[in-house]
């Protein structure tokens, strides 16, 4: 049984990737009215970024079949930063 911690961890990733979805969908949709490069650049940084959190959550998994609390309290610091600037990133971009 994995820790809370570790559940945390996964829960976080899952969300950042579920709002960077939201994210790629504006920047999909402004790219197909301005056909700028940077909406073009924003849809490449988000899709990076969506994958990345996946893989995340999947690493988190296998790390929490071997490792405690020790390795997930600051992993869950580094995925709780990347939250807060992703929810601050979205709130920027659909205002």
């Amino acid at each position: 049984m994995i820790g809370p911690f570790w559940v945390a961890n996964i829960s976080l990733a899952a969300v950042n990737a579920a709002v960077v979805v939201g994210l790629l969908y504006v920047y999909a949709n402004n790219f197909g009215q301005l056909r700028s490069k940077l909406g073009l650049g924003l849809i490449v940084f988000s899709g990076v970024l969506m994958v990345q959190n996946i893989a995340a959550a999947l690493i988190y998994w296998q790390l929490a079949q071997t490792y405690t609390a020790v390795v997930a309290k600051p992993l869950l610091l580094m995925t709780l930063l990347e939250t807060i600037a992703l929810l601050f990133l979205s709130w920027t971009t659909w205002r």
